[in-house]
């Protein structure tokens, strides 16, 4: 009896490696955020994104000018791909053993990574027997399923399998360009905040403290856009002077 091939592969995963594009998306609703953390161009992963839907013959996310949101569908799958993630990552380990090095895997987002990295980089001389893998994401990982052995983040867990401890304090401060306090005037005391409009923030990042200290203390409409990453902030903050230069 002659079969079908098309539709013989129609529901089924062709490349286990499409799972990393899918979670990356996943958990950070953006290519090219997606396409940082994985080291690869924002054509490679709309390529195999298109591809992994295709395979299965599903919709796994909805195209929105803020990003890709999961569908239900692949909300459900996400779930699914998390748990077969953290599977073959213990593979990995498991096969790492006997290569004579113990590899540890950090997290930490894009401005955490720009002081980190140097550190790191004399880290093999200290420590000879240790590879750090350090992966930019602002997304969260699944620690308890060795996403990664270390999770550097602003924002605290309430996860109460890990081990949370104080990396270092931070200092945070408004900041605006100077163009927009030569419109709008400096910030010198807080019954102005009212007076001024700000830059959001949006999935992890929203819950780093002086995000929400800042959320609670103005109004929706003074938020003009939002980001889910301090990398993200537009050029012209890149260069912002302090709301209040008395601060």
């Amino acid at each position: 009896m002659a079969r079908n091939s098309k539709n013989e592969s129609h529901g089924r995963l062709q490349n286990w490696d499409d799972l990393r594009f899918f979670l990356a998306v996943a958990r950070n609703s953006a290519l090219a955020r997606a396409a940082r953390e994985l080291g690869v161009e924002v054509s490679t992963v709309h390529r195999r994104i298109a591809s992994l839907e295709s395979a299965l013959n599903v919709e796994l996310f909805q195209r929105h000018s803020t990003g890709h949101r999961l569908t239900d569908q692949g909300k459900e799958l996400f779930e699914l791909a998390e748990k077969a993630n953290g599977e073959v990552l213990s593979f990995e380990r498991a096969a790492n053993r006997d290569t004579g090095y113990q590899i540890i895997t950090i997290s930490a987002t894009d401005d955490l990574i720009t002081f980190l990295a140097p550190v790191l980089a004399d880290y093999g001389d200290v420590k000879p027997q240790i590879r750090v893998r350090l992966l930019a994401s602002e997304g969260i990982v699944n620690l308890t399923k060795r996403e990664a052995d270390i999770a550097i983040r602003f924002a605290q867990t309430s996860h109460k399998e890990l081990v949370v401890k104080e990396l270092c304090p931070l200092a945070f401060a408004l900041y605006a360009a100077p163009k927009y306090i030569e419109k709008n005037g400096e910030l010198k005391t807080l019954k102005l905040l009212s007076k001024h409009c700000f830059v959001g923030a949006e999935g992890e990042l929203a819950n780093a403290p002086a995000l929400k200290w800042l959320i609670e203390r103005i109004s929706p409409y003074q938020v003009v856009c939002t980001t889910n990453s301090v990398a993200c902030t537009p050029s012209s903050l890149i260069r912002a002077a302090p709301l209040s230069r008395a601060a």
